[in-house]
């Protein structure tokens, strides 16, 4: 690796690539079997390209902000629906993109570090607004807005962490399941949030209103069973990794007054107009 640098820093091209197939030669004899494939190591490459053009969430969150906007301006025009959803869309394929690269470089599900998990948590985001779009019209204007700001937080957070194998106590499938189910829940709240703010602040007599309030009733049973079912799967995978259920760490305290809080409107027969 030395003589590596060295023909390097002299600009010598031939000899640094006579010592990099050196070096391959070596590790294929010495690590055959634990060296990754070809397409694994251009799938690496891709993966590192495409991260490492940093303004990417900068343009996708300004290019959020300015659909959102015009989403608001221009409510019924044909052409501008068509350009938004070829926006998400490609959004939804950029996100996939890097979580099925990460998936295969690493060789586990991309869900062991918070990186990964806002990853996660925006390509959901952008998924759900591509599946609820038709319903709710204002997800049009703020669904990829909020996947935009989870990748904003994932690249100020913890920038782009390196792909390394699991500790064996993160290698359980409980965790992923764990993980996944909670982001899900986590990501159907943000959008009742949203509609919630856009009630408060559109008035009573907005004529979204009741249509907004049935579907965020209707969003509030799934994102409560899954953020349900993802606390229980967590508390299991605890018990397995850790030796205990509950610790009260802040991370299982705030699911669980998130639970808490989401679960009232559940049992309030009045506002789920049950009486």
């Amino acid at each position: 690796m030395d003589n590596l640098v060295k023909q390097i820093l002299v600009d010598d091209n031939a000899g640094a690539r006579f010592m990099i197939a050196k070096i391959k030669l070596y590790q294929k004899e010495k690590a055959g079997e634990a060296m990754p494939s070809r397409s694994a190591i251009r799938a690496e490459v891709l993966y590192n390209r495409l991260q490492s053009a940093g303004m990417t969430v900068y343009i996708l969150l300004a290019l959020s902000f300015l659909s959102a906007l015009s989403s608001l301006v221009m409510k019924r025009k044909r052409w501008h629906g068509v350009l938004l959803m070829v926006f998400i869309t490609v959004m939804a394929a950029y996100l996939s993109l890097l979580l099925v690269l990460r998936w295969w470089v690493s060789g586990h599900v991309p869900l062991g570090n918070g990186y990964e998990t806002m990853l996660f948590l925006a390509w959901t985001m952008t998924i759900l607004t591509l599946a609820l779009m038709r319903r709710i019209s204002l997800l049009k204007a703020f669904g990829h807005v909020a996947s935009a700001l989870c990748q904003l937080v994932a690249a100020f957070a913890t920038g782009n962490p390196q792909v390394t194998p699991l500790m064996p106590v993160l290698q359980s499938p409980l965790l992923a399941v764990h993980v996944a189910v909670i982001m899900i829940s986590y990501a159907l709240l943000a959008f009742i949030a949203f509609m919630a703010a856009y009630c408060l602040t559109a008035g009573r007599n907005s004529d979204s209103l009741p249509q907004l309030t049935a579907m965020s009733r209707l969003l509030l049973y799934p994102a409560v069973a899954c953020l349900c079912i993802g606390i229980f799967i967590g508390a299991v995978w605890a018990n397995i990794s850790w030796g205990n259920y509950w610790s009260w760490d802040p991370k299982e305290t705030w699911a669980l007054i998130t639970m808490m809080i989401y679960a009232v409107p559940l049992h309030d027969t009045a506002l789920l107009g049950l009486h």
